[in-house]
């Protein structure tokens, strides 16, 4: 077995407002590896807990800079079994707002986390850093979307900015 960095993408949908709900990851081939139900279902919401951060393109190393935050997870991943995928919702600043409603047909999501790959390609395991993030990169896969438009709790804490 293989520690590997791994990064999959997903498509956004077209929405509205600052908090979404979102399709992190769904089972299938993704550019790092194969991801199997179990390994989503066990490790993602690990992996991606509240207060995961979102940032505009996968950054080099583990630190990233205060400009690229995009947002972040605004509740902990729940597997689906329905189709096999991640769930969370995302609160946009909005800087992140910015780049989804002028880009939303070409950008897509991704996750950034490592985890342990077989010699088959497939991900045995996905692991908890800081660091992990989901961010808004030029090109999508592994199905990942923004789902819908979620009303906001408080109308005066529409964005992370207000926080």
């Amino acid at each position: 077995m293989t520690k590997i960095t791994l990064h999959e993408t997903a498509l956004l949908e077209k929405v509205g407002g600052n908090r979404f709900r979102v399709r992190i990851i769904q089972a299938g081939q993704g550019s790092s590896g194969t991801y199997t139900p179990e390994v989503l279902a066990e490790y993602g919401p690990a992996a991606f807990p509240k207060g995961t951060h979102c940032y505009v393109d996968h950054g080099q190393g583990t630190i990233r800079s205060v400009d690229s935050i995009a947002g972040r997870l605004d509740s902990d991943p729940v597997f689906e079994e329905s189709d096999e995928s991640l769930y969370a919702t995302i609160r946009f600043t909005s800087r992140g707002m910015k780049v989804v409603e002028e880009l939303k047909d070409d950008v897509g999501l991704s996750i950034s986390a490592s985890g342990q790959i077989n010699e088959d390609g497939i991900v045995e395991s996905i692991d908890y850093y800081p660091t992990n993030s989901v961010d808004i990169v030029s090109r999508a896969g592994a199905n990942g979307k923004i789902l819908d438009l979620l009303e906001a709790f408080d109308a005066g804490r529409d964005t992370l900015d207000n926080e």
